[in-house]
């Protein structure tokens, strides 16, 4: 059993409910990444850091992506393994999030590009409603799918050269 819904979100006002939520996210995340601190860090706060709009074309055009994913999480039914330690637990994705990216590998053998962001999770209870989110469950991550304009093909690389210097270095570290 995996713990986890999938919700569709084609509704064109849940979409703009979505990206006015997610705005206020990614313009704090700009702003807080210019500043040179690292965003949203846990115990870290980000009052008083000026933020000013920023183009997101994921937020801005969200009414014209072919496929919005809302993924949540029934928090009766996760695993914590972690979750009776003295820090917020961190192991309870460790099923959720290798399913997203599945989800996106499966996306990109059919031709579709997509994105995966918790942008949205930071303002949950915003969006609870809107996305029929069930109790007990956590906004885990939001995924975007739609048509790339370029699919990116196989990379050629030259051919990295081993020396027993080289490899020595490598051991050492």
């Amino acid at each position: 059993k995996q713990p986890w819904r999938v919700a569709v979100v084609g509704n064109q006002q849940a979409r703009q409910t979505i990206a006015a939520a997610m705005r206020p996210v990614w313009e704090e995340y700009v702003a807080t990444s210019a500043s040179g601190q690292r965003p949203f860090v846990l115990g870290r706060s980000i009052d008083g850091i000026e933020t000013t709009p920023v183009p997101n074309a994921l937020i801005d055009d969200i009414a014209t992506v072919p496929v919005v994913l809302a993924i949540a999480a029934d928090l009766g039914q996760i695993a914590l393994m972690d979750g009776q330690l003295d820090r917020p637990p961190i192991t309870g994705g460790a099923s959720i999030y290798p399913f997203c990216w599945n989800l996106l590998l499966s996306a990109r053998a059919h031709g579709l590009g997509g994105v995966l962001t918790t942008f949205l999770s930071r303002r949950e209870p915003d969006v609870a409603e809107v996305l029929g989110l069930p109790e007990r469950h956590a906004l885990a991550a939001t995924i975007f799918l739609g048509y790339p304009q370029h699919q990116p093909t196989r990379l050629t690389r030259r051919g990295v050269e081993r020396s027993e210097e080289h490899t020595s270095e490598l051991q050492s570290h």
